[in-house]
């Protein structure tokens, strides 16, 4: 009779023990490229325990809110049985773990790692948090066959970084990670972002040079892209820099643009395209400060394709004419995809 009834939320899934394997044959049966593709991704967790502004997190937090345990993840037997399935039936090569933190239960490590490189014996990248990370935790995903580890940096501002991003790590904690981890031989990709809210060109440049200073083994820096009703979205509306109505031509690309209204922001969108140089060769940082002046172009942007192709490579631990290969095959996907 005209009238909406809206449900609330369903209570969180505590056990994840008890869902079913995610089922992954609706991509790896109607797509050989991604059946064959020697990188398989998987989760042991879902929720994380932090609450920075530019991650949805924070939202989904709130919608959840008295809705059960928000931080939940797989026994370390489950989750071998998931990876173990899929490795005898579609097989791999490299397991990637898309956790938001993967490393940071020790406990749970001890447990998970042994069984893992004996089981699998696969090499591993995952993702840990500066804060949180320990010795003992670095010498368990070394043991396991770890070759990678992801941090976020997000910008070498520490203003920046505690009272826009509300991540609340600090530069000296950056540091002794990196240091620990170069003790150990783990490799690092730190992820970066360059746009910020009130992001001035000297702060941006401050994330280049603490990347090149602990010596940043992949450099991966995108835009920030203010996803809407994120933290940051709103704290960009209120300063003016966005649209409140922005979300209507909202493009989640984090590689180009994103739509913040302040006068350097095309500066930094091309600082972001030579990112990765400047961390490799910092001497070359006060020709690209003066690049970045010109106006965002088609050579810029092939710079960056060139350095995200390196990358991406590195990231994924794959040769040459894998991950050519793969980005052809995903180039031609999205062409198909679009014209349907």
């Amino acid at each position: 009779n005209g009238e909406i009834y809206k449900n609330e939320v369903r209570p969180l899934m505590e056990d994840l023990n008890s869902l079913p394997f995610p089922d992954r044959s609706s991509y790896y049966e109607q797509y050989n490229f991604l059946r064959n593709y020697p990188v398989k991704h998987f989760m042991s967790s879902r929720g994380c325990p932090f609450n920075c502004s530019f991650c949805y997190n924070h939202q989904l937090l709130r919608i959840y809110q008295s809705k059960g345990k928000y931080v939940r993840r797989k026994s370390p037997k489950y989750f071998l049985s998931e990876i173990k399935e899929v490795k005898d039936k579609y097989g791999f090569k490299v397991a990637i773990f898309d956790d938001d933190i993967f490393a940071i239960d020790a406990g749970w490590l001890s447990e998970f790692m042994p069984e893992f490189r004996e089981q699998i014996k696969a090499p591993f990248a995952c993702s840990i948090r500066v804060d949180v990370v320990t010795e003992e935790i670095v010498r368990l995903l070394k043991k396991g066959g770890c070759f990678q580890v992801s941090f976020g940096v997000e910008t070498g501002n520490e203003e920046l970084r505690r009272l826009v991003l509300k991540k609340r790590i600090s530069n000296k904690q950056i540091i002794e990670a990196a240091k620990l981890l170069k003790h150990y031989k783990i490799p690092f990709l730190t992820n970066n972002m360059i746009g910020i809210p009130t992001e001035t060109i000297r702060q941006a440049c401050e994330t280049i040079k603490l990347n090149a200073r602990i010596g940043t083994d992949v450099p991966w820096c995108s835009i920030l892209q203010p996803f809407p009703k994120t933290d940051i979205a709103n704290f960009a509306i209120e300063k003016g820099l966005l649209a409140a109505d922005y979300d209507r031509n909202f493009e989640p690309s984090f590689f180009f643009k994103n739509q913040l209204k302040q006068d350097n922001i095309q500066q930094l969108w091309n600082l972001q395209k030579f990112f990765i140089i400047a961390v490799r060769f910092p001497f070359l940082l006060p020709l690209i400060k003066r690049l970045i002046k010109l106006k965002p172009n088609k050579f810029f942007e092939f710079v960056f394709l060139c350095t995200y192709f390196t990358t991406y490579k590195r990231r994924h631990n794959l040769s040459w004419f894998t991950a050519f290969l793969f980005g052809w095959q995903t180039r031609r996907q999205i062409k198909i995809t679009k014209n349907i």
